[in-house]
Formats: structure tokens, sequence, C-alpha cells
């Protein structure tokens, strides 16, 4: 965390050290910080999809629920989808994510089964990874939220 919060310093304008942060932050059960340091990526480089995808799976699956919030996860993880031309499985995951948050379960289950089948999502998630998303599908087809543990 210290060494994140000293590259931040040192060079501001990186998204991608927000981002790590952000990651640490998870690992902390610091969802505050982590939704935060999210923010200040998208502020940094509102053209990053990885930036976007991230605080759109807080907004979306975040445990505490003040700080959820479906609507703008919807938002995020649609930009990320059209920065990469909808070809990129893990941010249609996460609309999906987004859209059971928001309570738009068709919606959900459209997107993980685009996900799902997507080869390149097959290829680069773990089997744990892949289990999961195959819950979530299934979660999505009963009108329910995903939420991290």
């Amino acid at each position: 965390l210290s060494d994140y919060t000293k590259l931040i310093e040192l060079d501001p304008k990186t998204a991608k050290h927000y981002r790590s942060r952000a990651f640490v932050h998870c690992a902390k059960g610091d969802f505050e910080k982590q939704l935060s340091d999210y923010r200040k990526s998208v502020e940094v480089d509102p053209r990053d999809p990885r930036g976007c995808n991230g605080l759109a799976w807080v907004l979306a699956t975040c445990p505490d629920p003040k700080l959820r919030e479906g609507k703008e996860a919807i938002t995020f993880a649609t930009k990320a989808c059209e920065l990469t031309e909808w070809k990129v499985g893990f941010y249609l995951d996460t609309l999906a994510v987004a859209y059971a948050e928001a309570g738009q379960y068709d919606k959900a289950v459209e997107y993980q089964t685009k996900a799902l089948v997507d080869p390149e999502f097959a290829r680069a998630v773990s089997a744990d990874e892949m289990s999961n998303a195959r819950r979530r599908l299934e979660m999505f087809k009963n009108k329910q939220a995903w939420r991290e543990p």
C-alpha cells in the first residue's frame, strides 16, 4: 500500500497506480478507499477500460451495500465494453453483474451468456473463476445479484 501511495505521489497521472492501490484496498477490506482509487483512475484516464471495468465491478458487487450503485455500474461497464468494441469477455461479465445489481436480470443473463461463450474469456480465467462465472449466470436466471465475498 505504501509503495503504491509513493508511486502516486511521484506520478499522479498514471491510472495504473490507482488501480493497483485499489486492489490492495480491496484485499484489506477497505472498500471505500478501493472505490475512491478506481474513481481516481477513471478521472486520470477516462479511456482506460480497465479502470472503468474495475469501478463498475466494485459498484455492482461490493459487499458493503452503501457503496453499490447498479445504474452507475452499468454506465462504467458499458464504457469499458465500448472502448474494447464489445470484444472482451471480462468486461461483458462485469456488465452482466452491473445489470443484475440494477435488477435488470434479463440483460444480466444476456451479457453473462456472451461472456461465457467468449473463447478468450474461457482461456484467460482460472477453473474457479469460470465456475463462478457459470454460477453467476444461474443466479441471474434466478433473479439474484452477485456479491464479492
